[in-house]
């Protein structure tokens, strides 16, 4: 399981909550941001600087293809994994929720 990713900030696109930490290794990971944690990366960073985000691994056997989603803080990851224990709210759900700052 995925629960930290430290690299490259290698897309930060103004639309969309979808970025792109490229890792050491060369590999680059598409990471779903809240909307508050992309409003603050897009206040703190930009394409080519260092990142570091705590990140949420979530799959299924409905959708076996791996979603990660990432968090500054582990107070915020906590926070999402509460959420989502809520019934009916999934992850890509509690992540469009997620707008405050």
């Amino acid at each position: 399981m995925i629960a930290t990713i430290t690299g490259t900030l290698k897309r930060l696109p103004k639309d969309g909550l979808r970025i792109i930490v490229e890792v050491e290794s060369g590999v680059g990971y598409e990471v779903l941001l809240p909307f508050f944690v992309k409003r603050a990366l897009e206040e703190e960073a930009q394409e080519g600087q260092h990142v570091e985000l705590e990140i949420f691994y979530y799959v299924t056997d409905r959708q076996p293809r791996p979603v990660l989603i990432g968090f500054q803080r582990e107070h915020e990851k906590t926070f999402f994994e509460r959420l989502i224990e809520v019934e009916d709210v999934g992850p890509a759900r509690a992540a469009s929720a997620l707008i405050f700052s």
